[in-house]
């Protein structure tokens, strides 16, 4: 039997993919979903290790229980995680490979929908980058507890540790080990209007190249999907990562035009902000101080093998290039979604039934038509992925993680 485990992003419950779990158990027989909801709401803000931690013995007991009341049993695992849910199961699957879990359930998909692969910051490289970098570092503390100090890429990156996403892409690491063994790996992303989740950080990519000028409504769309413009494998031969040093990278000088915009930017949200503070987000943080964590022992030791000779990995502004190489080093595909709208994050998997749309629904069909009923191939699917070179100087100029 094979198991899909689904997991929701931030703040959010089981209830926020009813719609993926309904499509898929209309059209995969063979299988068996579950969707997990023991990191649900306050849960969430606990940190992506703890919740992964959390997540791995809530699949094991599921397996243990499904195991001992069906006569067949679960011998094949996929992953389907939507938004901070995809890094929440590269984690667990980092746990699963230290306990060998894969040499007796074979894994065959891993698919993430809208998730901050690299972190949730922006591009440095402008004087509005850089204040609002500093803005969310102040605020994400409060506003998103641990799990966006994580996704910030600020969790003991004034230490001698590397911020945790960045150790989720070390090359030598189990999280990466675990994650090679998956022979069908997925990335989906929104092209626009992403306000959570910019494209850049969600489909592994240098920079938007659907950016401006509607390039993303006038794209061609794959055959069968109106709001899907491509499915395409992601290519290692193009790299920016090449003979100039990282401290070379070239920053906006300040200018009045940069002043006036971000003046004007903290006029407009910090009111807004102050007062999702005072109603919502200062309550919620201290109820879920109150909600219990997973021991900490069962957490996996961090690392520093995972940067090799980029350079300090301590800088955070680095941490986004170091993930971006070692993940790009994986078999991936990177499925770019185009769906009109405000606030497309929700929308990519109909988060919200009620308010579902066509782009949402094709997403969900791409998935059960396109991807979940795709097998091991057995060509090249055991061999484990080539060492990530690290002893390559990174150059940032043309990149753009939050475009």
């Amino acid at each position: 039997m094979h198991l899909i485990v689904i997991h929701h992003g931030m703040w959010g419950d089981s209830s926020h993919l009813l719609s993926v779990v309904n499509g898929i158990q209309k059209e995969i027989k063979d299988s068996v979903v579950h969707n997990c909801s023991v990191n649900s709401l306050f849960y969430s803000y606990q940190g992506i290790d703890c919740c992964g931690l959390r997540l791995k013995t809530d699949v094991l007991k599921f397996i243990n229980s499904y195991n001992s009341d069906n006569r067949l049993p679960i011998s094949q695992i996929s992953f389907i995680g939507y938004s901070a849910g995809g890094l929440i199961n590269r984690y667990c699957i980092g746990l699963l490979q230290t306990e060998s879990f894969f040499d007796k359930v074979e894994p065959v998909h891993f698919i993430t929908i809208a998730t901050p692969h690299l972190g949730t910051r922006v591009t440095s490289r402008t004087f509005s980058g850089r204040f609002f970098n500093r803005l969310m570092e102040i605020a994400v503390p409060i506003y998103a507890g641990r799990s966006g100090c994580q996704m910030l890429l600020i969790d003991n990156h004034d230490s001698d540790r590397e911020p945790l996403l960045v150790n989720l892409a070390g090359a030598d690491s189990p999280y990466i080990a675990g994650l090679a063994r998956f022979p069908h790996k997925y990335v989906y992303s929104n092209i626009n209007n992403d306000n959570t989740v910019p494209y850049s950080t969600s489909s592994l990519s240098y920079s938007n190249k659907w950016k401006g000028s509607g390039a993303g409504a006038k794209g061609s769309n794959v055959l069968g999907y109106r709001h899907i413009r491509g499915c395409e494998r992601i290519d290692l031969e193009y790299s920016p990562f090449q003979d100039q040093l990282a401290t070379q990278r070239k920053m906006e000088e300040f200018s009045c035009g940069n002043a006036l915009y971000t003046f004007l930017l903290t006029v407009f949200l910090c009111p807004l902000v102050a007062l999702q503070l005072l109603l919502l987000i200062v309550p919620l943080r201290i109820i879920s101080l109150c909600y219990p964590h997973p021991a900490m022992d069962g957490l996996l030791p961090v690392s520093r093998s995972s940067s090799g000779d980029c350079g300090d990995t301590t800088d955070v502004e680095l941490s986004p290039w170091i993930i971006l190489r070692n993940l790009r080093a994986l078999d991936i595909y990177r499925v770019s979604v185009y769906i009109p709208g405000p606030h497309t994050h929700g929308l990519i998997i109909n988060r919200r039934e009620a308010f579902a749309t066509e782009g949402g629904s094709e997403v969900i069909r791409h998935i059960v038509s396109e991807v979940l009923p795709k097998k091991r191939e057995e060509t090249d699917a055991t061999e484990e992925p080539e060492p990530v070179a690290s002893n390559v100087s990174i150059n940032t100029d043309d990149i753009d993680v939050a475009s």
